[in-house]
């Protein structure tokens, strides 16, 4: 069960900011949490993170997560002081209708602003919306007071509240993927004190959403043995989602194992009867791109690897929906699976 310290935590976590490139408000708040359940914690000039526990076992697993979220990036400010934009990651234009933002400058602080639109998207409901079409109003009186103020590459950041809906959902924008920041934050403080064989180095990576720069850098310096990535999943259990073309991936049934390509299968396989041993529900994703997160750049340095993910609606958009039994659930999947090299592991292990 998720007690309300670590509720607590993830909600800091999620109001923080963190787009590719600047991460370090978002990643200060995980490593203040991670500090009291690891044997040390360390980061690098890019804002990689690295918390670790027992780091002279064998064998060096990783624990990968990527604690950027998708943004805006200012490009252009036109004659009459309207600021145009780009995506940092893949964000919906239509998702960003009517959004308030902020806009994080250098010597102004965070300026408040709201996106607009021109009139013919209320008309045009055939019309393709692309990010060009859209622009940051800040309310300002002159070109000038804009351009003194905001500055071409300042980031802007969509606003958003973490809250809770239901009976255990939370939604918020940033669950892609500071979730996966929380559960190897609660897997580290469910192992803390425990004896272990291997050495656990859990990793908040920095740039996924554009570049995969901090999973690069991890992997090749920190050379493990085997790394789990956990990133969230899109659920096709709402609306209008066709699961022959989409996975069936739902909330509440359970973490999602992904198999194929990069996923080193007995890894996958592994972790399918560690969860069937300890009675936790999971799902399947048929990876047929390894290119959706971290993955694809973590086994290019040679480290055996597989995907774990948290079902998550509306993914990329600020409503990112999901449910706390899943999360629960990837937490006590993940902890099981390296509990288990307490025992005699080669049985498994020889075949990688």
């Amino acid at each position: 069960m998720i007690d309300k310290k670590a509720k607590k935590f993830l909600k800091e976590l999620l109001k923080k900011p963190g787009l590719p490139g600047y991460e370090l408000p978002a990643q200060n708040t995980w490593r203040n949490y991670v500090k009291n359940y690891s044997d040390d914690v360390i980061s690098d000039y890019y804002y990689n993170a690295i918390a670790s526990l027992n780091p002279g076992g064998h064998p060096k697993i990783m624990l990968i997560a990527h604690i950027d979220q998708i943004g805006l990036m200012v490009s252009y400010i036109d004659e009459k002081g309207f600021i145009y934009l780009r995506s940092l990651g893949y964000t919906y234009p239509n998702s960003l209708l009517s959004r308030e933002v902020y806009i994080m400058t250098v010597k102004h602080g965070n300026i408040p602003g709201i996106i607009g639109f021109p009139e013919e998207l209320y008309k045009d409901e055939g019309n393709k919306l692309t990010l060009n079409k859209l622009w940051v109003d800040i309310g300002a009186e002159t070109v000038e007071e804009v351009r003194e103020k905001v500055k071409v590459g300042d980031y802007v950041v969509i606003k958003g509240e973490p809250f809770e809906i239901g009976n255990n959902c939370l939604v918020s924008p940033g669950l892609d993927d500071r979730i996966g920041c929380f559960a190897i934050a609660e897997v580290l403080k469910e192992l803390y004190g425990k004896k272990l064989k291997p050495a656990i180095l859990a990793v908040t990576s920095v740039q996924e959403e554009v570049n995969s720069l901090g999973a690069k850098l991890k992997s090749e310096e920190l050379k493990p043995d085997i790394a789990i990535i956990v990133d969230i999943e899109l659920a096709s259990d709402s609306p209008g989602i066709d699961k022959t073309k989409k996975p069936d991936i739902s909330l509440r049934k359970g973490p999602v194992i992904s198999r194929g390509l990069c996923n080193n299968r007995f890894i996958s396989q592994r972790l399918m009867e560690i969860a069937e041993e300890n009675s936790i529900p999971y799902q399947l994703y048929p990876d047929n791109t390894s290119n959706t997160t971290d993955l694809f750049t973590v086994v290019k340095s040679g480290v055996l690897a597989c995907v774990i993910t948290i079902p998550t609606r509306y993914y990329h958009t600020s409503v990112e929906m999901l449910d706390f039994l899943d999360v629960e659930n990837t937490i006590k999947l993940i902890k099981e699976f390296i509990l288990s090299f307490n025992k005699d592991p080669h049985d498994w292990l020889d075949k990688l």
